[in-house]
């Protein structure tokens, strides 16, 4: 017989380990599981995030640190005052926009969240969201592919 050199001999496939290996169907579901749990989990640590910059606002954390008013300071000189002010001056005005809305006031009752706070505190938390991708998204991906592999071996 002859040996598939192209493999090594510990990757050799034998007859058990063909019959053993998942069919492309049970591989597409896996995959579906796979990214329905990266996508659930994603949620979840952005909610999580957002709960906790509601809660205290990151430029709130940053600005009580010894060397916050420095950085908040050099964002500022970095950014230009006037650049500053029309971007606040738009966050407030969308902030007010959404408390008046239907969907603010919805937030309002059934949350009971402030909708000027969580628009002032949105972009902060997709800020932090973005600051601990390069963490998160290989985690979140770990996670999703030991999903796939017991779905498989299930």
């Amino acid at each position: 017989s002859e040996v598939d050199r192209s493999r090594p001999a510990d990757m050799a496939e034998s007859p058990d380990t063909l019959s053993a290996s998942p069919s492309s169907a049970e591989l597409g579901i896996a995959a579906v599981y796979a990214s329905a749990a990266f996508v659930v989990v994603d949620r979840m640590w952005w909610c999580a995030l957002l709960g906790a910059c509601y809660r205290r606002a990151p430029l709130e954390l940053l600005a009580s640190t010894r060397f916050g008013p420095r950085a908040l300071h050099l964002a500022e000189s970095a950014i230009g005052p006037s650049r500053l002010q029309r971007i606040c001056a738009w966050l407030e005005g969308a902030s007010g926009r959404l408390a008046g809305s239907r969907p603010g006031q919805s937030i309002q009752r059934n949350l009971q969240l402030d909708p000027k706070r969580l628009v002032l505190v949105l972009p902060q938390s997709i800020a932090l969201y973005n600051v601990c991708l390069p963490a998160w998204l290989p985690l979140n991906g770990w996670m999703a592919k030991n999903a796939m592999l017991r779905s498989t071996s299930a």
